[in-house]
């Protein structure tokens, strides 16, 4: 199969979302990763594993939280303890925060978007993110949902005069 015979697949398979990887190695840095936005480069990003997700609602941001399935035996991600505690999630004790971590933002329809900057901010304000570590912001367009022409282009809709 092609993407020509469906055209919207293509949108969908180069759907890329910005998300926050929080390795539990503090020797390992904070990152803000420009992922495709399927479930094998989420887990890729903390080492291959199957994958267990939180949702959490922190002061009005909503996030999905990524951590491997089988975790028991890996060491207390205390650089996320912080993290999300600054966030506002104080109740973390009963999912065990071991191991890397991937954070992204969350719709209330369950698909992942973009991680808050309020989340890439407290990790900077807490020396876990070096400024030269966050990737520009990208416009993601979600599938059926217009927006706004990227900057620097010219939008091909006439306005009403």
């Amino acid at each position: 199969m092609s993407f020509g015979d469906r055209p919207w697949m293509a949108v969908i398979a180069c759907r890329q979302i910005r998300v926050l990887r929080v390795p539990a190695d503090q020797l390992d840095p904070c990152t803000v990763l420009l992922l495709p936005d399927r479930a094998v480069d989420f887990s890729a990003a903390i080492g291959g594993e199957c994958m267990d997700e939180e949702h959490l609602d922190c002061a009005g941001d909503s996030y999905c939280l990524y951590l491997p399935d089988q975790r028991e035996h890996l060491p207390v991600n205390t650089r996320l303890v912080a993290l999300v505690e600054a966030l506002g999630w104080i109740d973390h004790q009963s999912v065990g925060l071991r191991g890397d971590a991937v954070l992204s933002g969350l719709l209330p329809s369950g698909n992942d978007i973009d991680v808050p900057e309020v989340a890439i901010g407290e990790a900077q304000r807490l020396g876990q993110l070096e400024p030269d570590a966050v990737c520009p912001s990208m416009p993601v367009r979600l599938v059926g949902e217009l927006a706004p022409p990227l900057p620097g282009r010219r939008s091909s809709r006439r306005r009403p005069q």
